[in-house]
């Protein structure tokens, strides 16, 4: 039995999306008319969509959440101080680059500690991570960080204006190439209606041989009939009638039979 349409007025959609506070929970939200609102304030277009999601915040925007000061302890007085709104993540990035991994190769007796935790905002993690970092540095450590106090590694924040949309897809040759390296770009491009223009230089992807020639109604024809098969002789039918006959009479018979072919 089909389902019964349901039409989502703006309103219904906005109220449903205020139950989430992150977009991505909100598609996957576990009532099933609550992903189906998603889709459809998606579908309704940037408008509708931006006024239902204005309230929420990416789960991996370093403006949400809480920070975390940090510091590695060298046993030959070499210290790293950071901080970062990700520190399970940040951990694994020091042990595959930056100063802290080259530093291991000289010094491997080293201690890892949390200074602190919980801190509400960027501006005031900065802060905590300065006072830190001058702290170490009046005890005599020797300081591994070079960058100034209040940065966030690799951890970029773009807002994809039309301009920087197109900005990015210009970096790339084809579109499968822009989709691999800037998803979001790509996706925010569909999305707002850019993504003709954002992607004129790139070449449109070939269907297949022959795509967008016109046929001659010959041609068509001698491809239905290919779809169709060779027509079967009358002799060909009357044997396979007749083995047919037989295979039924085997049957009630109670004899082994094959399927016939």
């Amino acid at each position: 039995m089909s389902r019964p349409y349901h039409y989502w007025a703006e309103d219904e959609l906005v109220q449903i999306g205020k139950q989430y506070q992150h977009k991505g929970d909100w598609k996957r939200a576990p009532i099933e008319n609550h992903r189906m609102a998603y889709q459809a304030a998606y579908r309704s277009g940037p408008e509708v969509f931006a006024r239902a999601t204005a309230h929420m915040t990416p789960k991996a925007h370093p403006y949400s959440g809480s920070y975390t000061v940090y510091a590695y302890e060298f046993a030959d007085r070499h210290a790293y101080v950071g901080h970062t709104f990700q520190p399970v993540a940040r951990r694994t990035m020091h042990m595959q680059r930056g100063p802290v991994l080259k530093h291991m190769a000289v010094c491997l007796d080293y201690t890892y500690k949390t200074l602190e935790a919980g801190i509400s905002n960027p501006m005031e993690s900065a802060k905590a991570e300065a006072h830190w970092q001058a702290k170490y540095l009046e005890q005599g450590w020797l300081p591994l960080w070079t960058a100034k106090a209040g940065g966030l590694g690799t951890v970029q924040v773009v807002r994809w204006t039309k301009e920087n949309v197109m900005a990015e897809a210009r970096k790339y040759k084809t579109r499968q190439e822009w989709i691999d390296h800037s998803q979001m770009s790509y996706r925010i491009a569909k999305r707002e209606g850019w993504f003709e223009e954002a992607s004129a230089h790139m070449p449109k992807r070939v269907l297949g041989i022959g795509a967008g020639i016109a046929k001659t109604p010959e041609a068509r024809e001698k491809m239905r009939q290919a779809k169709l098969g060779q027509p079967q002789s009358a002799a060909a039918k009357a044997a396979r009638s007749e083995a047919i006959r037989k295979w039924w009479a085997a049957r009630k018979a109670g004899l082994p039979v094959d399927p016939v072919n």
